[in-house]
């Protein structure tokens, strides 16, 4: 039985996540992606408080493409540190979890 988790990040804009969403989609690297738009992220940049809208991407697919999803997303993503993090999934709809294998390569 596979086992399965989701990819996060954050980017600037709506057109940038869905241009990622579809490659990773399209590319079958992941089987769904969720685009969240109009959060808000505080963070330290350069020794300056930051507050910055952006989106947020949540890649859902298979543990052992994590490493490549993580690789691809880092390669087509417009920032210099992106946000990259996985997350396992310890339990999931076993119906939708066939459906996820049967989207990735």
């Amino acid at each position: 039985m596979s086992s399965y988790s989701i990819v996060y990040t954050t980017l600037s804009t709506e057109e940038e996540a869905h241009s990622l969403a579809s490659y990773l989609v399209e590319n079958k690297l992941a089987a769904c992606v969720n685009v969240h738009a109009k959060a808000t992220s505080f963070f330290m940049w350069e020794g300056k408080l930051q507050k910055e809208g952006e989106v947020v991407l949540i890649a859902k697919t298979r543990t052992d493409m994590v490493e490549k999803v993580m690789v691809e997303m880092k390669r087509k993503h417009p920032y210099d540190l992106p946000a990259l993090y996985s997350f396992a999934i310890h339990k999931g709809d076993q119906n939708y979890m066939n459906w996820v294998d049967q989207q990735l390569l």
